[in-house]
């Protein structure tokens, strides 16, 4: 097995440059393979003539030199001109794929049923007091009426190469999550410019939560947009925010708990932040951690409550906060990938307070 994972592969059979791997049935580097398939299908189309005796020497060095002699050789080591894709079929195959990622991600969200049990709310009795089942009830009957209502609208409607564009595609989805938070009476007691501002800080984190609740399979649209944008290393590292949110998807008041927690987080990693807990006076800070703390101890709660033991709720309380962190440091990268474009940078803030308006004194 280990001589097998460190086997080399043989050089390519075009023109003996180090090979990539198999490309139309035959070991062959990167150029000599988008050389076949750029020509092999202009074969009747094009005619290729070679300016010597049809024999040039096809090597690394020199095979730019003629085309003719070089697609000839791609043939004669047997590379197969049926094994070029068109692009329907390429199409075919990225459905393929995205099939197949939504198909471990399903597995995934089962082998956490088996850990988390699934229940109904009504069942949430054991060590809930009589108003704390009122607020979860709340909870939940109001982001169905205000944020399932606009389901639909979660879903890109086009691959998009702008983030402000993006950012624009879920714009009433941001707002009725912001209707949702303000919904909440204890938080809208907190009707104060300052405080409301700093909760802009986990505004990205927080969409991306909201968002996965309300679209737990990952579109085309949507995968390609990331990649687009971001980059696939970065967007690689999104997707695993999307599988860590999407394990607690079926939980019916889990993750409204955390948009509300995060809400009233007044520590933030971000070095450029909207508005700084420094910026809050000592009362202020204290009302936001007050209401935070009473979420705080509600979520924990109601984790005893749905677990069968105390040790089985304190594992998901650490999965849910390394969860949590994991997406805060993966935020924090998107916020620096912004940033450093300007331009888009300059059109999301005023965006972002149409979204997220200043409450007036």
């Amino acid at each position: 097995m280990a001589e097998s994972k460190s086997r080399t592969l043989d050089p390519c059979a075009v023109c003996g440059a180090k090979s990539i791997g198999f490309n139309f049935g035959v070991v062959t580097c990167m150029a000599c393979k988008a050389f076949f398939r750029r020509n092999a299908v202009k074969l009747g189309k094009y005619e290729f003539i070679c300016a010597k005796d049809g024999d040039c020497p096809i090597t690394h060095e020199d095979r730019r030199l003629c085309n003719c002699c070089r697609l000839a050789k791609c043939f004669r080591v047997g590379m197969q001109r049926a094994l070029i894709l068109t692009e329907g079929e390429k199409e075919a195959r990225r459905q393929i794929v995205a099939q197949n990622r939504q198909k471990r991600l399903h597995n995934t969200l089962t082998t956490s049923r088996a850990l988390i049990p699934s229940i109904k709310l009504s069942n949430v009795s054991i060590s809930l007091t009589n108003d704390d089942q009122q607020i979860l009830s709340n909870i939940f009957n109001n982001y169905k009426s205000i944020c399932l209502e606009g389901k639909e609208r979660a879903m890109p409607r086009s691959v998009h190469s702008s983030v402000y564009r993006f950012f624009q595609d879920y714009f009433d989805t941001h707002q009725s999550l912001l209707k949702f938070i303000m919904r909440v009476p204890q938080i809208n007691l907190l009707i104060n410019e300052k405080q409301l501002s700093l909760s802009k800080n986990q505004l990205s984190v927080m969409n991306h939560i909201n968002v996965t609740i309300l679209q737990p399979s990952m579109s085309n649209n949507l995968l390609f947009s990331l990649q687009s944008l971001f980059g696939i290393s970065l967007a690689s590292r999104m997707f695993q925010c999307v599988e860590r949110i999407q394990q607690l998807t079926y939980d019916p008041i889990l993750l409204k708990l955390l948009l509300i927690i995060i809400t009233l987080s007044t520590g933030t990693h971000q070095q450029n932040s909207i508005v700084t807990v420094e910026s809050l006076s000592q009362t202020e800070t204290l009302a936001m951690l007050r209401v935070q703390n009473m979420f705080v101890e509600l979520l924990w709660k109601y984790l005893i409550s749905r677990s069968s033991t105390e040790m089985h709720a304190v594992k998901l309380c650490i999965k849910l906060v390394q969860s949590l962190i994991f997406i805060q440091t993966v935020h924090q990268l998107i916020e620096e990938c912004v940033e450093s474009q300007p331009m888009e940078a300059q059109q999301i803030d005023p965006l972002i307070e149409r979204v997220w308006p200043i409450v007036e004194e």
